[in-house]
């Protein structure tokens, strides 16, 4: 049953994401999400920050 459960779960992402009317617009904002989201896990989880260390100057 998962093997079956997997391809599903693609097929329905995949028909999400075609039908979509603006891709563009939709890339730009999982673009700038992710970026957000990218920015924020190196400003909670930096060797720095682990060490409790703050950088100073960068």
């Amino acid at each position: 049953m998962e093997e079956e459960f997997v391809p599903s779960f693609w097929e329905e992402e995949i028909s999400l994401d075609l039908p979509s009317p603006e891709p563009e617009t939709n890339r730009t904002f999982i673009e700038k999400w992710y970026n957000g989201a990218a920015n924020m896990y190196l400003k909670t989880i930096h060797p720095c920050s682990i060490n409790g260390v703050k950088p100073s100057g960068r």
